[in-house]
């Protein structure tokens, strides 16, 4: 049975999780209301960058529309009577006004309208609203900042001119001369300053833009010098590549095709001839290709030579020699070494972009290169496989190369130690500990050289000995878009 204060309890609400729910609620809408409020004054801002002009041309309006109801104005007459504002002031302060707000597509035009009504209501009222005197400053301003060569003598020449056909209309109307001149002085003194304040203004802005120009062409200048060094210089490696290595290479697989001819070879010495000319025209038909390029880059050379597909005078593709369709040629020359090569190749090679699959032949070239030269005749491992594409990751093109560390013997100095003997010579076998940089012997230069190359394709490498077996292993990222055939992997085992 159910108890009736429980059942009683429980119509009411918690008083902590109605103030919860109060303080949410009220949270929410403090929020909302921040938001509003931050979009009407973006709003707000955006619309008064819009009409920055307009709004700067009512406001100078406004100033002058209250020196001209106060009734400030500037007398040709020596009384002390104090005159209101006239109909005419009145006319001419929204004459001026709406010249003010066009100041920016017609600046001359406005100029001279707004002189004319200013020496009009001078002529016919016998004074000048200070209001009027105002937006015609800032229209003379406005035109001189924005004036592309200095105002200063034109100035000059129109005040000369606009004093002395005032003062001869006035002085044919039948007015004192000493209130006018002093009248014109201060109208001089008061459009001089402004002209100059404008004048000032507009030199700094050519100067800075001047400077800027100036700037903008010492670099363009720079930049031009420093791709014809460019230039120079690379023309000047590809003249020497083909006149030093290039005729060198040449000289090799002619004289090794020459070598052939003689019949008293025997066979090893006939494939190992064989695998040198295949090198060295391999070696020269990427040469060549580099000189192209380098050509190209200075300018000297045919662009459209550097095309995929492209053959050199005998005939072979150079573009497919230094990809991954082309790692069973280095297989078969490291086999001609005495390295024995297991190939796992669970990839279809034809489908790798051929950038990804040139920096790949790098790899398997390089890894290859360091087995025969360090761990001669010690069998090798090389496997080609794809990363699948991850959520977030393209796929990859993983290559992993193995092969035993070499051994080598040692003998330890004399320790004289009692365990050992009287001599204290002990014999032990210290296998190699090459770090990644120095692998084996080595000096390194060609995995750093590989790890740049990688990097250029947003690639990674690592190199380094785990025990007795040295791995090489290089991860290749592919676009999202390539379809690489994963067949089941074909394993392949050279032997002499």
């Amino acid at each position: 049975m159910t108890d009736p204060v429980e059942s009683h309890a429980s119509v009411f609400i918690d008083p902590s999780a109605r103030d919860q729910a109060h303080a949410s609620t009220t949270e929410g809408s403090d929020a909302t209301l921040q938001r509003d409020a931050t979009t009407r004054t973006a709003g707000l801002m955006a619309w008064s960058r819009r009409h920055r002009h307009s709004l700067y041309s009512l406001s100078v309006w406004v100033i002058s529309a209250m020196f001209t109801l106060a009734g400030f104005t500037l007398e040709l007459t020596t009384d002390d009577t104090q005159h209101g504002p006239t109909i005419f002031s009145l006319a001419n302060l929204v004459v001026l006004g709406v010249l003010h707000l066009s100041r920016r597509r017609y600046p001359r035009g406005v100029l001279i309208v707004a002189a004319l009504a200013l020496a009009a209501e001078l002529i016919l009222t016998r004074a000048l609203s200070v209001g009027s005197l105002v937006l015609a400053i800032d229209l003379v301003y406005l035109y001189v900042v924005q004036a592309r060569s200095s105002w200063l003598p034109t100035f000059s020449t129109l005040s000369a001119v606009a004093s002395i056909v005032v003062l001869f209309v006035i002085v044919l109307w039948g007015q004192q001369l000493a209130p006018i001149i002093v009248l014109m002085l201060m109208l001089v003194l008061i459009v001089g300053t402004t002209v100059w304040w404008g004048e000032s203004v507009r030199s700094s802005r050519v100067l800075a833009e001047k400077e800027t120009a100036r700037a903008s062409a010492i670099e363009r200048l720079s930049a031009a010098e420093t791709k014809q060094a460019l230039a120079d210089t690379r023309a000047s490696i590809g003249r020497d590549l083909h006149d030093t290595i290039s005729g060198q290479l040449s000289a090799i697989s002619m004289r090794a095709e020459a070598t052939l001819a003689d019949s008293t070879l025997s066979d090893s010495s006939a494939a190992n001839l064989v695998a040198i000319r295949a090198s060295s025209h391999a070696a020269l038909i990427e040469m060549r290709h580099m000189i192209e390029v380098l050509r190209a880059e200075s300018g000297e050379g045919d662009p459209a030579s550097l095309t995929p597909g492209a053959s050199t005078d005998s005939g072979i593709d150079r573009t497919s020699a230094n990809t991954l369709a082309n790692v069973p040629a280095l297989v078969q020359l490291a086999l001609h070494h005495g390295t024995v090569v297991g190939e796992q190749i669970g990839v279809g090679v034809n489908d790798v972009p051929r950038g990804i699959s040139t920096v790949g032949f790098r790899v398997v070239q390089e890894g290859l290169a360091n087995a025969v030269k360090h761990a001669p005749r010690l069998p090798v491992e090389l496997n080609i496989d794809l990363e699948p594409a991850g959520l977030s990751a393209a796929p990859a093109l993983l290559i992993t190369l193995r092969n035993p560390m070499p051994v080598t013997t040692d003998r330890l100095q004399d320790t004289r130690s009692p365990a050992e003997g009287e001599d204290g010579r002990a014999e032990r076998h210290l296998a190699e500990a090459p770090s990644e940089q120095s692998p084996h012997a080595g000096g390194g230069a060609g995995l750093l050289g590989l790890r740049e190359r990688l990097q250029l394709v947003g690639g990674t490498m690592s190199a380094q000995h785990t025990g007795d077996v040295w791995t090489l292993h290089a991860r290749l990222p592919l676009p999202h878009e390539t379809i690489v055939d994963t067949a089941a992997p074909t394993s392949q085992e050279n032997s002499s």
